[in-house]
Parts: structure tokens; sequence; C-alpha cells
């Protein structure tokens, strides 16, 4: 896909899902070129319909989080969140927009600052008055390898590339020992190769993922139907039933196990 003409003339919309953000589950999400007089931005839209079950303060929370984070894979000079917001302002006018957003994020070398106004994200809920600015030096909210793994291949995909998510996640493998976190990032792959419509790898991805936890209990994950079917469709009857075994054996720990059978 071409996005010349989003970068290079600012305007235009890329659509797409933001997978595995932090505990959320697929999210639908948009991202365009804002254009202002000498200075532009990137407008993420996530649907808050998707989120509708998280507390404010908990979204919220993730939010931060993840902004953080993001910081150490690019630069930006400031950043907000609030509902329904555009970019306005310079990041020369900074007591304009401390005043302006809900939350503001300010990179600085090695920490960021977290500025909250008197409303919350969803633009109706009050906050609690003196909250203020926080300071987050990088280290309080620290990556390890495994979200570091993860945040790098969410960023490709922000993006659409998704083969450079991919090729991120395998060639940062061998930096794990954990094989639950092993299975999860192959698990992630396979869900990347699905959405490219390369189903038959997408499977065997999640045959990969799936036999370093084949013994291990489990959380249900409302993505693992989805996982099923295509190993279903896109293995032999052997594999399939195999497999088909595992997750009914599960249905005792956990009877949300039984609707990866129901039709």
């Amino acid at each position: 896909m071409d996005f010349t003409i989003l970068t290079k003339n600012y305007y235009g919309e890329i659509m797409g899902y933001i997978a595995n953000f932090d505990d959320f589950q697929e999210i639908p999400m948009s991202i365009s070129i804002q254009r202002e007089k000498n200075f532009y931005g990137y407008v993420l839209h996530l649907d808050e319909s998707r989120l509708n079950d998280l507390v404010i303060d908990t979204i919220e929370k993730k939010i931060i989080t993840w902004v953080i984070n993001l910081s150490n894979l690019t630069n930006f000079r400031y950043g907000f969140c609030d509902y329904d917001s555009e970019i306005e302002y310079s990041p020369k006018k900074q007591p304009k927009i401390n005043k302006s957003y809900s939350v503001i994020f300010w990179p600085e070398e090695g920490q960021t600052k977290v500025i909250k106004n008197s409303w919350k994200i969803d633009g109706l809920t009050e906050r609690e008055i003196g909250l203020g600015e926080n300071l987050f030096d990088k280290d309080d909210i620290k990556m390890d390898k495994y979200n570091l793994i993860v945040y790098k291949a969410l960023f490709f995909e922000l993006f659409m590339m998704k083969k450079k998510a991919i090729h991120s996640i395998l060639s940062n493998l061998y930096k794990l020992d954990d094989k639950r976190e092993i299975s999860s990032l192959l698990i992630n792959v396979g869900m990347i190769y699905n959405k490219l419509g390369e189903k038959n790898v997408a499977s065997e991805y999640f045959i990969k993922g799936l036999h370093l936890v084949e013994n291990e209990k489990l959380e249900y994950h409302p993505d693992f139907p989805k996982i099923l079917r295509i190993i279903s469709e896109n293995s032999t009857l052997e594999v399939s039933e195999y497999w088909k075994r595992n997750f009914r054996q599960r249905i005792n720990d956990d009877k949300k196990f039984s609707k990866c059978f129901k039709m």
C-alpha cells in the first residue's frame, strides 16, 4: 500500500486495528495527519465503544502507560489525550496546550512530564482538583523484554507495516526465556498473518504457540474460537482434532472454553 499522498500532502486516513493494546482486545483505530501553520501531527482515533467494559480511570492509566512507552520508540514534541480532540496549537504554545486537553505529555530526556486537567478523557467526568503535574522517569514505567517486543510490533502495525511487525517479533524471540511469553508472541504472529490473508501460515504459528503451553492452564481469550477455527480449516484432520480435544479438556477448568465449539 502506498502512503505517499498521506505523508507528503498532509491529508488522508489510515484505517486498521490495534491488537494487544495492553490487556485490551483488538480495537478498531484510524490514523490521520493534521496540518496547521508551521507544524503538523498524527491523530490516533480509538473506537471507545470497544472499551465500555473498563472504567474511565483504568482506560486513562493504560493510555498514559502506552504513550510513555511509545516515547521510547519514536519522537514527538508533545502528545495529548481527550475526547474528540484535535491538534490546534504549536508546541511553542505550551501554556495554552497545558490548559486545553485532559491529559498532556511532554517527553523530556529520560522522562515524560504528564499533566492532568480537571476533566477526564471522556470529556465529561470531573477529576479531583489538584492532581496537576507528574514526572515519570522512563525507568518508572520501564518495559521488560517481552513488552518491548510487543510495543515495537504494535508501532509497525499502527502504520500498516505488518511484515516488519512480524520480523520484529521473530527476530527478538531469542531474548525471551518464558515459554508463555514466547507462546503469546507466536500466536500474535499468527494473528498478523491472518490479517494478511495467509491463513495457512497463521495456522502454523498458532500451532507453534499452543504447543508451548498445551499442558499449561490457560485463561480463556476471546480469540481462541477464531484460532481453533483457522487451525481446523488449514491443517490436517488429525491436527485439527488434536487441538479440539485439548480445548475441550479445558472446559472443566473454565466453562468459557465451551465458546470455542459454539456455531
